[in-house]
């Protein structure tokens, strides 16, 4: 038992050493751990400091009784923190109040007791985004509060505006102030980066800062791209600086763009991420920008404008192109929508990982979320423990 334990520490250091990215690490069996809107943890805002570190250990136990190797907890949902930070409020999900001391300090926990159980802690981060009500209320000191100019505001809601240089250095210091306090395993994005559109398709009110930032000439397009891309080469090469071997990574919407209206583009016919949202994670693996990409592949095998069969070939032949690296490439599956009957089919959650596991081009999954992951509900626990073994 001893032996099996020191075995089983030993591969737990030499993952995190290298982020979980040495040639023979197992494939990824990861979860994201959603805290926005206390999706997944906590259960509910106000919790007390024990009882949070009840559910999340619980969680932490299930996900390795499952055969799960890796958790990506979301930490900064919404410009708010799940550490001390120095430039941050503390998030909202923890007391109710933004700005308001949990009475511990959750990311520190959370590293801690994901490594005792041999899981990889991957700290999620949703770079931009700052209030997604109208009705939120932002701590004082909030940075957005301080500086107005950063801020956009679309939908109701409200952005740090990714064309403003002073906005994005201040969520890359933010960021990569967890991989200089935090042994975690990697940083990782997920798909928001310029606002999703809304029912009208109203344009995004960037622009002063078009005007401001953009070169003569550039157009809005072009700039946004660029917005995005300069704010990723920066936020790497901070990452790669204060920890090497922490793994850097995306995980964009399914859809980098249709082939109709891209050259190259996917055999799909929906909305997509490097014309609405200015994501262009083809240009960032052939730039080497990753450690992996983790595309957000929700719909379901057979449907009609975006089918996860087709999209999974399409982004492992991008990640096998790539010329700088060796990039990975994890699915992100969507048991949420199994687990709700969204999807009629009740093999169609087995049907997808065993289609993208047979692709040797496919190095993982990540199952949004954690909480319907490990449900009951339609078997969707027991469907992905059989296969995560």
């Amino acid at each position: 038992m001893k032996a099996a334990t020191k075995i089983l520490i030993a591969l737990a250091a030499l993952l995190s050493a290298c982020g979980g990215f040495c040639a023979d690490a197992p494939q990824l069996r990861g979860a994201w751990v959603a805290t926005v809107g206390n999706i997944d943890w906590p259960s509910a805002p106000g919790l007390g400091a024990e009882q949070q570190q009840k559910e999340l250990t619980e969680m932490f136990d299930n996900l390795k009784k499952a055969g799960f190797n890796a958790v990506f907890l979301q930490v900064r949902p919404a410009a708010d923190t799940f550490w001390p930070s120095e430039l941050e409020p503390w998030s909202v999900y923890l007391t109710g109040t933004q700005g308001a001391n949990p009475g511990y300090d959750p990311l520190a926990f959370a590293v801690e007791q994901a490594h005792k159980r041999g899981l990889q802690l991957h700290a999620w981060v949703n770079p931009f985004r700052v209030a997604l009500s109208p009705k939120t209320t932002l701590a004082k000191n909030h940075p957005a509060v301080k500086n107005k100019s950063w801020v956009i505001e679309y939908d109701g809601k409200r952005f740090y505006d990714p064309g403003n240089p002073a906005a994005r250095e201040h969520c890359i210091k933010v960021i990569t102030e967890i991989t200089r306090k935090y042994d975690i395993d990697g940083i990782h994005l997920d798909d928001y980066f310029y606002p999703y559109p809304d029912a009208k398709n109203t344009p995004v009110k960037d622009g002063a800062s078009f005007k401001k930032y953009a070169r003569k000439g550039q157009s809005l397009e072009d700039w946004r791209l660029q917005n995005i891309n300069s704010f990723l080469r920066d936020l790497r090469a901070a990452v790669k600086k204060a920890k090497p071997g922490a793994a850097f990574g995306i995980s964009p919407f399914g859809i980098w763009c249709n082939a109709k209206d891209c050259e190259g583009g996917s055999p799909t016919a929906g909305f997509n991420s490097k014309l609405v949202l200015y994501s262009d994670g083809r240009a960032w693996l052939r730039e080497g920008l990753l450690d992996y990409i983790a595309p957000q592949i929700y719909w379901h095998i057979g449907h009609k404008t975006a089918s996860f069969d087709k999209l999974v070939d399409w982004w492992a032949a991008q990640v096998k192109a790539a010329p700088v690296g060796s990039p990975k490439l994890y699915i992100g599956i969507a048991a949420y929508k199994h687990a709700s009957g969204e999807w009629k089919d009740k093999n169609q959650l087995g049907r997808q990982i065993k289609y993208a596991s047979k692709n040797k081009n496919v190095d993982g999954f990540i199952y949004f979320s954690a909480g319907k992951a490990l449900g009951a509900k339609r078997d969707t626990a027991r469907i992905i423990t059989a296969l995560n073994k």
